[in-house]
């Protein structure tokens, strides 16, 4: 059974049901579009007033808030969760057990975006085209992960921070609330500090610990011995 239910949204438009995959109890909000080739697992529920596109997967008991954008071949997994208002870009993929938090933005750009299994993504962060977030990581509500970054395992990014293009943090590392950091490489079970910034090209040994407030400049490489 598919349960539509009805729902008042400041722009009127159609409901469009697409390929149900074993239809049991998934609900469709109301004014909500569904693209061609799309399909909708079991048990999932969409709210209103969302756009979902062409050729997607939305896996089993996946949650859809209101107002979600998800655009052409993007696959949900099964029982992952995407908050109101949030943007999902071409060909995003998550994996079993993510939350997405309300007003998040992910994949702006060219190039899809991998998330991983049991990741956290908090209320109003960002997450750039092509970055590749592994197992568990959690991002801070308000924060941005540029494109083509790489977060390892384990890896937590706290509130209101930003990391450049293309960095490369390994797995289990912590970066604390409102840092600034460029194109880096962080190493594993590195802490940083709250209000830390490191500019582009810094390299970031394994196991360092940082406090608040840290400046690490250009090219700087931290935590290796000198050539």
């Amino acid at each position: 059974t598919v349960a539509i239910f009805g729902g008042a949204c400041s722009v009127i438009g159609l409901i469009y049901l697409a390929v149900l995959v074993n239809p049991l109890t998934s609900v469709i909000g109301a004014v909500t579009t569904i693209g061609t080739n799309t399909s909708i697992g079991p048990y999932v529920r969409v709210g209103v007033c969302g756009t979902i596109g062409d050729n997607v997967k939305v896996n089993s008991k996946a949650i859809i808030g209101n107002g979600v954008t998800i655009n052409n071949g993007a696959v949900i997994g099964g029982q992952t969760h995407v908050g109101d208002g949030s943007s999902i870009g071409q060909n995003l993929v998550t994996g079993l057990s993510v939350y997405i938090g309300n007003g998040v933005t992910i994949g702006t750009g060219t190039g899809s975006v991998t998330i991983s299994s049991s990741a956290w993504i908090k209320d109003g962060s960002a997450i750039g085209a092509g970055a590749k977030l592994g197992p568990s990581v959690i991002v801070g509500a308000g924060s941005t992960i540029s494109p083509g970054v790489s977060l390892g395992m384990n890896t937590r990014v706290g509130n209101a921070s930003s990391i450049g293009p293309n960095a490369t943090v390994s797995s289990n590392a912590v970066i604390g609330n409102n840092n600034q950091l460029g194109t880096i490489t962080l190493g594993s079970q590195s802490r940083l500090g709250d209000g830390d910034v490191v500019g582009n090209g810094a390299v970031i040994a394994a196991s360092v610990i940082s406090g608040l407030n840290v400046k690490v400049g250009a090219n700087a490489a931290v935590g290796y011995d000198a050539v």
